[in-house]
């Protein structure tokens, strides 16, 4: 009969946690170059287990979904969650039974938002006034 002890099963789970981790800083590396490119891998690879430690708090537990949860701390910040009052009103929000369904709502918010200051970027600048701080 085959044992597997308890100390086996928690080494295999984090073995499981660092290669999806591996697996995230990769992604990121790949689609937001620009918003990583200070960062060592060593740095990514402990960010994207930091924010997927955040993300599982809200109830995340999918790769897609710890992506999403991923991909908006490096374009908002490390604390998004925390720095967008929106963000964490909608992923505590209990009347939404689907952690899915809750990330795709706070991502959809955040894409818009980018949106919308892409939009006013643009409207200054044709404006001639300048959007950066002087």
């Amino acid at each position: 009969m085959l044992v597997i002890r308890h100390s086996q099963l928690l080494a295999l789970e984090q073995d499981r946690q660092r290669r999806f981790a591996a697996r995230v800083a990769d992604h990121l590396r790949r689609y937001l170059q620009p918003e990583t490119a200070h960062l060592s891998d060593p740095e990514l690879h402990k960010f994207a287990a930091a924010a997927i430690q955040r993300g599982t708090a809200y109830g995340l537990e999918t790769e897609p979904d710890l992506c999403k949860f991923c991909t908006l701390a490096v374009i908002f910040g490390a604390r998004f969650d925390e720095d967008l009052p929106f963000a964490s009103r909608i992923l505590a929000d209990p009347s939404v039974p689907s952690a899915t369904q809750r990330i795709m709502r706070v991502f959809q918010h955040c894409i818009k938002r980018l949106r919308v200051e892409e939009q006013n970027r643009q409207i200054l600048e044709a404006a001639g006034v300048s959007a950066s701080p002087a």
